[in-house]
């Protein structure tokens, strides 16, 4: 029995959080998680990512600041990426990240982020006079680092800079914009590696993020403190074969269960995101997966409102080894429906492994 312990123990601790925290989610009421704060840190990011059902947190191959900052100490080689997003309502993404080692023990990580909507219409006044156009920005930013505790284990720790832009009034026909900047908001990850076809991890997301605003509305502006909730992942990665071919399949469980200021949410809820990858060619990878699969206590207490939208979005995507222009360059695209309808969302991003 102890030897049959020892050799299942990952196993049996990985299901036994999974029911823990299905439980958790599924005995609370509905919620609606777009009236928290930060809903742009929540979005994935990078064509693989999407394309696998934005299942990335466990084994990210880059963008890994953002992802996962104890993948880091794995990376072998250094890697720079760069990307591109479009998403419905025409928001837009932007994206870079250098990854390197510090020999013998160390990974680190550099991202900058833009994600915005570079042209706000349909705009109006107190009065429903039309506006001329104008802009929301964000900029994100993310150091962050890996220590290398064994062949099985890595933990990893980042800081982020957020700085966010929004127009609040319009008069003397300018606008005039809001703006806020938060440093020192931190990510905290481990990565457990139990075998070379397995690894699963733990990720805390946007500890301590909050941004104070003073709304510009005119001669009185109000002060407003926001506080962005964290957001607790636990990921999967498991590398098997179908048809003698490397096939991935990646799964991320996230909770919402406490706000800001470490309060329990009166609505928890939980969000499914799983993949998979075909590595069926050398140079061409095939992509597809699920997100955003919502769990509240809707699923249980009225099926109806909760079936009323659709529950999930589907993605697809690709990735092509470019060895021919340059060894270690690859391009990866991934797209996704959206759950009501408003449009497509795409990432595109070139890696570069030297």
């Amino acid at each position: 029995m102890v030897k049959l312990w020892s050799q299942n123990r990952s196993n049996v601790l990985v299901c036994l959080g999974v029911v823990v925290f299905f439980f958790t989610v599924i005995r609370s009421d509905a919620s609606a998680l777009g009236g928290y704060s930060g809903d742009y840190l929540r979005l994935g990011i990078g064509g693989t990512a999407l394309g696998m059902g934005n299942a990335n947190t466990a084994s990210p191959e880059y963008l890994m600041a953002w992802w996962n900052a104890a993948a880091l100490s794995f990376v072998k080689k250094s890697n720079l990426s760069a990307g591109l997003g479009i998403r419905s309502f025409g928001r837009s993404d932007a994206f870079l990240e250098f990854d390197f080692r510090v020999p013998p023990r160390v990974g680190v990580g550099l991202f900058l982020m833009y994600r915005g909507d570079p042209f706000l219409n349909d705009l109006y006044d107190a009065q429903e006079n039309p506006l001329p156009g104008a802009a929301y920005t964000t900029i994100t930013g993310k150091i962050a680092l890996s220590y290398y505790l064994s062949r099985k284990w890595s933990v990893g720790a980042g800081v982020s800079v957020l700085y966010k832009q929004l127009p609040t009034s319009y008069f003397d026909g300018l606008y005039h914009f809001s703006k806020a900047t938060s440093i020192g908001s931190v990510d905290l990850a481990v990565l457990y590696k139990p075998n070379e076809n397995w690894i699963i991890s733990a990720v805390i997301k946007s500890l301590g993020a909050n941004l104070d605003w003073i709304v510009n509305v005119g001669e009185y502006g109000p002060l407003v403190n926001e506080k962005i909730l964290p957001t607790f992942i636990l990921g999967s990665w498991h590398q098997g074969k179908l048809l003698e071919k490397p096939f991935i399949w990646t799964l991320d469980l996230k909770g919402y269960l406490v706000d800001g200021s470490f309060k329990r949410l009166e609505h928890p809820e939980g969000v499914i995101n799983t993949g998979f990858e075909w590595r069926y060619w050398e140079m061409f990878y095939l992509r597809a997966g699920i997100s955003e699969f919502l769990l509240n206590g809707e699923l249980l207490r009225d099926r109806e409102s909760y079936f009323s939208n659709f529950p999930f979005k589907v993605t697809a995507g690709f990735s092509f080894k470019m060895l021919k222009n340059r060894k270690g360059l690859s391009f990866n695209y991934g797209i996704s429906t959206d759950k009501i309808g408003a449009g497509l969302d795409q990432q595109l991003d070139m890696r570069l492994g030297f």
